[in-house]
């Protein structure tokens, strides 16, 4: 399996370098002499745009990726092709001498590079096993990119909008909705249209191949890095220490590694982005439509489409570089090129086209988030733990926290150590320091090392501005972005400034490759960490999110299971998304069912979305404190799990396999009125409070003026509801069954219960019964108090059966398993209930009873409501036997009282009981 997702990693890796190969060739400059190093290098991150601004351009016109992902990856290749035979028939020698000049240098050290990269990030993935394969760190972003690249693979982006087909989507997966009500399919959608695209190409889920589509993030980040070192003239050894250090160094693997999928992949665009601007800054900055503009204007599309905020701060950052070049060096020239990029904005929402609108939208929601700002250090520290809770954050900022004494020794002695940390700290912060005052201050600096430092002025400068005001989310998120500049600009002020060989450079350019290893074992030290059993300060494991031991021992082993639908049954509204997520995403199923209503995680639920189903789960998943079935005897055990430690509160998590038949046993023997006994249907408007009522049982209070009962049914039969209540009010309640009138029931403000029935059809799937208590001549608050509330089967009663025990009284002895007959033994006298309806006309009352050998003579009175309606002379073995019912004995909708007197007991062989017969099941037709 892991294999397989590295193929598919490296697979999809290919096929963008492919679809990227012709644009690469169109948009790269003809003047690097090593250009074909540099177009192999930009392809991946090029083809990653291509394929994303056509799958979101067909997603919002109506193409699900699940249809549109081969037609888009044939449709990139195919205008990849045309585009290097145009380019090479306008330029056939360029072509010629761009193979010539290749250099062997180069090239070993870019193959280099990426194989060590390469391995570097399958690393944790090959040694720490199924802790390190899925997601890390922030789960709620994960999951919902996970949750978005489900509903973008499958539904069109009409169904988001258009609440008439949440039931079609309901039925094809619930937690589906998710995407549609919130809203969260059209945020950041990009990375999750690319992940979409590359479950669909690979035939594998989202879910699996979301850690492996970070590390491709990190592998195009490489490639981008050599392109731009090259484009920057560094030296082969800076060339491979930047391509490292950007793509498996600190700032790479762990600030952008929160799970923020569009974060990470801004890294590689932001590095484009930067090659971009300085091929527009060198050559045709004052033509209107050369190449240069058209691609500065691609890349800034793009990183609007994949991670909008970037922008909010990196359009600022261009006007402030023009600002400065225009004041150190006043002209006409630099005026016009500034007053070109109208063109270039007008160039970026042609690339957007259809895509405009939502990512404009997306940016405005995410501008006023940020100047409301977050400033609770909880929420900024779980994603920026790097800056906000070590002891000494100038470590963490240069990526050493690693090497701290929280790191449980991985360097020791603790002087060497602290020496270590405060020299590499000094040399990090002399060069980028250094740099960023000269490049600032100075008349004359190359272009790409201003702008370089006006980017770091603007990111670190405001986020360090608004830690000091207390913003901490915003800060946090400045900082982090602002990553790759820094790491960039560490390499460019160096070659600007401390090449000269002087003792004091030399000692820096030491300390630089020494920071560069540092930051090379980030990977390495979280495998160390694993292995080890060993949490560094910097990892966030992923047993705290209970996936590789909780969630994926319950979905391997429901794969091995015959499934149609999945039931969730969450006893604790609080537990885990993650959890509800996991299996809905698994695909194990056409859909998941909970409780009858999926879960929406909104404040208020919306059941209706869910009362027309016609689904009955086949296996359920148990994520409760206690167990749900067991008490009942019902379902299958199919694996139980203890609970990991973020689903706080829970033990464990349980899989059965459930039979049809089983949710209308467990329906009979609900009780929502008592908390020690599990409750099969959900009530909607019941008070939380469980009040005593002396000491034997408890009552409920109906608290709104209208209070909802969902359950599941197996298949269309008669269900009987009675109920015990007093009322605060004088007025009716009316009765409604799946969204038909059903009876009503006439409530008096009186001390004493009242008792009332009602019976309806059931029908396969989920069932919405409605109390409706609101009365326009009520003049006081209708609320209602529940003694008793008891579902039963019509006109029968399986005597034995797990359902049975909310119907039988008093004289039964414990149920008992004779093959595949289910009986209780009576004592002498025995008493049980049975629900009727209709019309009170004659009935006959039939029951099957057992008389062993040794019992003797035997004969039971039969007792309907208080009357003696027969005495029956009983035979020894299995017999049936039917007593006639008056119908003046007989209500016509509710309980009927049966008492069952026996004239004489028997003590069995071997056994200790004073028995009189064994009973399997009553039941009543009409004459």
């Amino acid at each position: 399996m892991l294999v397989i997702k590295i193929l598919a990693m490296l697979g999809a890796f290919i096929l963008l370098s492919v679809v990227g190969f012709g644009p690469a060739f169109v948009l790269t400059s003809s003047a690097y002499k090593r250009r074909i190093l540099v177009i192999i290098s930009l392809a991946p991150v090029l083809g990653l745009i291509v394929i994303a601004f056509f799958l979101y351009i067909l997603f919002l016109i109506g193409m699900p990726i699940q249809q549109s992902a081969l037609p888009v990856m044939i449709v990139g290749i195919i205008l990849s092709t045309t585009l290097l035979a145009l380019d090479w028939r306008m330029r056939p020698l360029q072509y010629q001498d761009a193979l010539r000049s290749i250099s062997r240098l180069k090239l070993v050290t870019i193959i280099f590079g990426w194989i060590l990269i390469l391995c570097l990030l399958i690393l944790p993935a090959l040694t720490g096993g199924t802790a390190v394969q899925y997601y890390q760190g922030n789960s709620y972003d994960a999951t919902n990119y996970v949750l978005m690249a489900l509903f973008d693979r499958d539904l069109p982006v009409s169904y988001v909008n258009n609440p008439v087909h949440y039931e079609e989507i309901v039925q094809h997966n619930p937690t589906i909705l998710i995407a549609a009500t919130f809203g969260i399919a059209n945020q950041r959608p990009s990375v999750s249209h690319l992940l979409a695209w590359q479950a669909v190409l690979f035939h594998q889920e989202p879910i699996e191949l979301y850690y492996f589509g970070k590390l491709l993030s990190f592998l195009i980040t490489a490639a981008v890095a050599a392109a731009l070192a090259y484009q920057l003239g560094l030296k082969v050894w800076q060339q491979l220490a930047f391509m490292l250090v950007s793509s498996v160094g600190f700032w790479a693997v762990f600030v952008s590694d929160i799970d923020a999928l569009s974060h990470i992949y801004s890294i590689p665009l932001c590095l484009l982005f930067i090659f971009a601007f300085i091929q527009f800054e060198r050559e045709n900055r004052q033509s209107l439509f050369s190449r240069h503009r058209w691609f500065l204007a691609l890349t800034i599309a793009a990183l609007l489409c994949f991670y909008t905020e970037i922008t909010l701060l990196l359009i600022p950052a261009i006007a402030l570089y023009y600002g400065v070049k225009f004041l150190s060096n006043p002209s006409r020239s630099t005026l016009k090129i500034i007053g070109l990029h109208s063109v270039t904005l007008i160039m970026v929402a042609l690339f957007l086209n259809l895509m405009l609108a939502p990512t404009l939208n997306f940016a405005q929601s995410q501008s006023q988030f940020a100047i409301q700002g977050m400033n609770t250090q909880s929420w900024a520290g779980s994603y920026f733990s790097w800056l906000f809770y070590d002891r000494n954050p100038f470590f963490s900022l240069w990526g050493l926290r690693n090497l701290t004494s929280e790191s449980n020794g991985t360097i020791s002695p603790e002087i060497i150590k602290a020496a270590l940390l405060l020299s590499l700290f000094i040399v990090i912060a002399t060069i980028v320091g250094s740099g960023l005052l000269k490049s600032l201050t100075s008349r004359s600096p190359q272009p790409e090392t201003r702008f370089i430092a006006v980017l770091i002025t603007v990111y670190w400068g405001g986020g360090f501005l608004l830690y000091l005001i207390a913003n901490d989310w915003v800060a946090g998120k400045s900082l982090a972005m602002g990553a790759p500049f820094v790491i960039l600009g560490t390499f460019v002020f160096y070659r600007d400034y401390f090449s000269v060989p002087n003792l004091l450079n030399r000692l820096l350019q030491m300390g630089l490759v020494v920071w560069v290893v540092v930051q090379a074992l980030t990977l390495p030290l979280r495998v160390w960490a694993i292995t080890g059993g060993i949490v560094l300060p910097d990892t966030v494991p992923l047993t705290q999110a209970a996936f590789p031991e909780t969630i994926l021992p319950v979905v391997e082993r429901l794969k091995q299971e015959k499934m149609s639908q999945i039931g969730l049954e969450l006893g604790n509204p609080k537990s885990p998304l993650v959890f509800t997520l996991a299996l809905s995403l698994s695909d194990l199923a056409p859909s998941v069912i909970n409780d009858g209503i999926p879960l929406y995680y909104d404040a208020v639920p919306k059941p209706e979305r869910w009362m027309n189903s016609d689904f009955v789960p086949d296996h359920i998943v148990v994520v409760d404190n206690r167990d749900y079935l067991k008490p009942l005897g019902l379902g299958q055990t199919l694996i139980t799990v203890p609970a990991g430690s973020l689903m706080k509160g829970l033990k464990y998590v349980t899989a059965y396999a459930i039979k049809p038949d089983e949710y209308d046993q467990a329906l009979y023997r609900a009780d929502i009125l008592t908390p020690d006994i599990p409750s099969a249907p959900i009530f909607r408007g019941l008070d939380a409070a469980f009040i005593p009522d002396n000491g034997a049982s408890f009552i409920r209070w109906m608290t709104t003026d209208s209070s909802e009962l969902h359950f599941i049914s197996s298949n269309s039969q008669g269900l009987g509801i009675y109920m015990e209540s007093s009322a605060t009010y004088n007025g009716n309640m009316n009765i409604e069954f799946n969204n038909t009138p059903t009876g009503q029931f006439v409530m008096k403000n009186a001390p004493q219960k009242q008792s009332d029935s009602v019976c309806v059809t059931t029908k396969t799937g989920s069932n919405v019964l409605k109390f409706i208590h609101k009365d326009a001549d009520a003049t006081k608050i209708n609320r209602v108090l529940v003694y008793k509330l008891l579902f039963a089967p019509v006109d029968k009663l399986d005597v034995g059966a797990v359902e049975d025990t909310r119907q039988i009284g008093n004289g039964w002895e414990a149920q008992e398993n004779w093959g595949e007959e289910t009986i209780r033994w009576s004592t002498q006298d025995a008493q049980l209930q049975i629900m009727t309806c209709g019309e009170a006309n004659e009935r006959k009352l039939h029951f099957r009873t057992f008389l062993p050998q040794d019992a003797g003579a035997q004969n039971v009175t039969v007792s309907i409501n208080g009357t003696d309606v027969a005495t029956v002379e009983m035979a020894t073995g299995w017999q049936e036997y039917t007593v006639i019912v008056p119908p003046e004995l007989v209500q016509k909708t509710g309980l009927q009282s049966i008492a069952l007197h026996h004239r004489n007991t028997f003590v069995a062989t071997a056994d200790t009981r004073t028995l009189s017969a064994a009973y399997d099941q009553f039941w009543f037709t009409k004459n």
